[in-house]
C-alpha cells in the first residue's frame, strides 16, 4: 500500500546470491514506469533490490532475472539454488472495494422511514474478494460529520453528505493471484471512504409534486 490514493501498491523485490554481480530483471510485466531491463540495486552486500509499483488486483509477474559477474559483457539466467530452475517472482495485492448495503437513494422526502446503516464488499466476478479483517460490518457511518448507525429522513434537512468509512487489518503482502489477491501489510493505513450527497425533500412522502417513489 503506498498510500497514493491511485489504485496501486508499491513492492520491494529481493534477489540474494554472490556479492559483487550486476543484477537485472530481463522479463517482466506489470512493473508500472518500469523498462526493461531494469538493473537491481545492491542494498547490501550479495542482496539485490528492486521498487516499483503494481496495479490493484492486476499484480505483476517477474519471469526473468539475469546476472553478469564481467561488468555487463555477458548476462546469464538466474537460477534458484536448485541450479535448475529459473527466478520468477509474482504478487496481486488488492484494496476493499465497499458498497453500501442496503444502497440509498439520491433524494428522500421527509416523512420517509428510518433506514439502519450498513456495508458490504463488493464481490463481482469482474471484482474478486480476497478474505478482508473485520468483516463489513465494522463499517461506521456520518452524517454532516456526526457519528450515526441510521438514515432517518425525519431529522435531517437540505443536503446531507453521508460517510463511510472502513479500515482493513493488515495481511501478508504476499502470494496473492488475481483470483485471490493479497493484503499490504500496511493496509490499515488506507482506509476505504465512501460518501453520498443526499438530498432531504421538505414534503410529506405521497404529497405533491412528490409521488412517493
Amino acid at each position: 500500500n503506498n498510500q497514493a490514493g491511485d489504485g496501486t501498491f508499491n513492492e520491494t523485490v529481493t534477489v540474494s546470491g554472490e556479492a559483487g554481480f550486476l543484477v537485472r530483471v530481463s522479463q517482466a510485466t506489470g512493473l508500472l514506469n518500469i523498462s526493461l531491463p531494469a538493473p537491481l540495486t545492491a542494498s547490501t552486500p550479495g542482496n539485490y533490490t528492486i521498487s516499483f509499483d503494481h496495479q490493484d488486483r492486476t499484480g505483476y509477474a517477474i519471469t526473468q532475472v539475469e546476472f553478469s559477474i564481467d561488468g555487463g559483457a555477458t548476462w546469464n539466467l538466474a537460477l534458484l539454488d536448485d541450479g535448475t530452475t529459473p527466478i520468477a517472482i509474482s504478487n496481486t495485492c488488492a484494496y476493499p472495494v465497499l458498497r453500501l448495503e442496503p444502497d440509498l437513494a439520491n433524494t428522500y422526502c421527509q416523512t420517509a422511514a428510518s433506514i439502519t446503516l450498513g456495508a458490504a464488499f463488493e464481490t463481482s466476478i469482474s471484482n474478486p474478494d480476497p478474505i478482508f479483517d473485520p468483516a463489513a460490518t465494522s463499517t461506521s457511518f456520518t452524517i454532516d460529520g456526526q457519528p450515526a448507525t441510521a438514515f432517518d429522513p425525519s431529522v435531517l434537512s437540505g443536503t446531507v453528505i453521508l460517510q463511510a468509512s472502513y479500515t482493513p487489518n493488515n495481511g501478508a503482502g504476499m502470494g496473492g493471484t488475481t483470483t485471490n489477491p493479497a493484503i499490504a501489510i500496511d493496509a490499515s493505513n488506507c482506509p476505504v471512504i465512501l460518501e453520498r450527497m443526499i438530498d432531504i425533500l421538505k414534503v410529506d412522502c405521497g404529497s405533491f409534486p412528490w409521488n412517493g417513489d
